[in-house]
């Protein structure tokens, strides 16, 4: 065969796109192999080669157990010999009778995912998660498919890859779908947030240093929710300015200590009829912001 020049090591830099690449790659070749009746028995990492684009190549097969109703030979093992390394190997191998199955392999996976991410497999209970170094969604799945995949009992497992890949795609439509969703809605929380940071930094001031206002007292919801339902209304009536001061949108409580470019406001009004309209249970949470950036902005009695 092709010699490659090295296997599957730790590495403690190993980052999330690469774990989840050579996780990929691990499934694809098992499927391939468990589909045409081979258990291997012996998946662990010093025989899983990696070739110079650091592809996946999974060697070794010389415990293998071949399905005698597909192979004529079954090559040199049979279905009693068991594995001699117990660190990967399936607790259920340990016994000379239990009969080879993908799930096997299955445990195996599972068992090299958390050596991959830890540099140790997992024994007994309270399995480190993969999650408390690698905090994303993305990992939160691999953990629940690794805890699947190391369960004891071989009837709790998934029972080939096929299921595996199931999962995945599941989680990926499902992504997919909220994604859909928010293109649909036209709102994105994440997006939304910062924009109305950005534009209340800008009405407001982004700190006690640069107030573009004070106010005499501090506003309730009612009060700022009249304040961004008449935003439209009351920058129609102020088209010619280029610059406005809050006085001028709110009340008379107020002093400004400099202009507001108009666009701001604007870009407020257009960011509060989106949330009524596509996601007014977000409504309450933003009238909420508003008032407490505006609020930050009233006048301190100096005694």
């Amino acid at each position: 065969m092709k010699k490659y020049s090295r296997t599957l090591e730790y590495d403690s830099n190993f980052s999330e796109e690469e774990i989840i690449r050579i996780f990929k790659q691990i499934i694809d070749c098992m499927e391939h192999v468990h589909k045409r009746g081979i258990v291997h028995r012996d998946l662990k990492p010093q025989n899983i080669l990696l070739d110079e684009h650091s592809n996946v190549v999974i060697t070794d097969f010389g415990i293998a157990y071949y399905n005698p109703e597909i192979f004529e030979i079954t090559g040199h093992t049979e279905s009693s010999e068991r594995l001699a390394n117990f660190d990967f190997a399936a607790p259920e191998q340990r016994n000379s009778k239990i009969e080879p199955k993908p799930t096997m392999d299955i445990y195996a996976i599972g068992q090299i995912v958390q050596w991959l991410v830890f540099g140790e497999t997992h024994k007994g209970t309270h399995r480190k998660k993969l999650i408390e170094k690698f905090n994303s969604k993305r990992m939160a799945l691999l953990d629940l498919i690794v805890e699947k995949c190391l369960d004891n009992n071989p009837n709790n497992r998934y029972q080939n890859i096929k299921e595996i890949m199931e999962d995945i795609s599941n989680y990926n439509s499902k992504r997919k779908s909220n994604s859909n969703e928010k293109i649909n809605k036209g709102i994105d929380i994440d997006e939304l947030k910062e924009k109305l940071v950005d534009i209340l930094d800008n009405i407001c001031g982004a700190d006690k240093q640069n107030k573009k206002f004070e106010s005499y007292e501090k506003l309730n919801n009612q009060q700022i929710e009249d304040f961004l339902e008449n935003l439209s209304e009351n920058l129609n009536k102020l088209q010619f300015f280029s610059d406005i001061g809050i006085s001028k949108l709110i009340n008379d409580n107020f002093f400004d200590y400099s202009l507001v470019n108009k666009m701001y406001y604007e870009e407020l009004n257009k960011l509060y009829n989106q949330i009524k309209v596509n996601a007014p249970e977000l409504k309450s949470s933003f009238i909420e912001y508003v008032k407490s950036a505006i609020n930050s902005n009233v006048y301190e009695i100096p005694f």
